[in-house]
């Protein structure tokens, strides 16, 4: 078959699974399409009558491929289960909130490692979706790549096991876990209403502030029986996303841990506030309502939570 048969002219999506997403993520598809047709290798297995309309849904959990002749001719109808892709679809969706986030608050530095993170989830689920493919239909590296950006863009509609998909599993870490951490952990489960897969830890574990407490009390949470952790008791492959809330909390995820997602956020240490009790509280409560905004501000897609 020659090159300009193994080709896709052109991308079609079945509006039935087409959900308006958020500017950056519909940014996302129309360059992953405009490249894709500008070059890629398409060849199904089997047929020559190339170059092909692609007609991309979900239906049922299945990534419907209708392939078709460019003279609307059928080829092939492939339907590909969701299920071997939900937590690469998961974990590049947790990377690109990160990119976005940092894009509007980090340095350039920050932006350069979380977009590595995002390239390297981004090239395993290109790779899975080469393997799912194979024997059915060639494609090349750059080819899947984009082809993924779209499965990622409509994985959720038309399918309610991926749209019920449980949310991040969060672990804050900071210097003691005695006051930035426990405040991080207990205001992100506040705001999911659910304290399951929200964990906190330090560098050191160091007993819970009780200035801490006090702030948080004034906003009806309780961390009084919160247990500080040492982040060696924590098993990073039990989180999704890691929350750096200190300088050294940060230095222990540079670089960060092949396949976790890091964070971090520069929140001060209210511990070296001067004067007297009022002053002190107040620094404390200048750092829970940090916490709140950062908070609310990353977790705002989290859909069915209560702010």
């Amino acid at each position: 078959m020659s090159q300009e048969k193994e080709r896709l002219a052109a991308i079609h999506f079945d509006q039935r699974s087409v959900v308006k997403r958020n500017t950056e993520i519909e940014h996302e598809r129309a360059v992953a399409v405009y490249d894709l047709l500008e070059q890629n290798r398409f060849a199904p297995a089997g047929n020559d009558s190339g170059p092909y309309d692609l007609h991309l849904g979900v239906v049922d959990n299945r990534l419907m491929f209708d392939i078709r002749a460019h003279d609307g001719k059928p080829v092939i109808i492939l339907g590909l289960s969701l299920t071997p892709f939900r937590r690469v679809i998961r974990d590049y969706s947790i990377v690109c909130e990160s990119y976005y986030a940092a894009i509007q608050s980090q340095s350039l530095t920050q932006v350069e490692a979380i977009d590595m993170g995002r390239r390297s989830v981004h090239n395993e689920g290109a790779e899975l979706l080469i393997q799912r493919l194979e024997g059915k239909v060639a494609i090349d590296q750059d080819t899947a790549r984009r082809l993924f950006t779209l499965i990622y863009v409509l994985h959720t509609a038309g399918s309610t096991a991926m749209q019920s998909a449980p949310t991040p599993r969060v672990l804050f870490v900071c210097t003691r876990n005695a006051v930035r951490s426990p405040m991080a952990e207990a205001l992100l489960a506040r705001r999911r209403g659910d304290s399951a897969r929200v964990r906190s830890a330090g560098i050191a574990g160091d007993p819970l502030d009780p200035m801490a407490a006090a702030v948080m009390a004034e906003i009806g949470v309780d961390v009084a029986h919160h247990r500080s952790s040492a982040l060696t008791e924590r098993t990073l492959s039990d989180f999704d996303l890691v929350i750096s809330l200190s300088g050294e909390a940060a230095a222990a995820f540079d670089p960060p841990p092949t396949g976790i997602i890091v964070e971090h956020w520069d929140i001060d240490d209210p511990t070296g506030a001067e004067g007297n009790r009022d002053a002190r509280l107040n620094a404390y409560r200048e750092v829970r309502n940090a916490l709140d905004r950062r908070i609310a501000a990353r977790f705002s897609a989290e859909a069915g939570k209560t702010p």
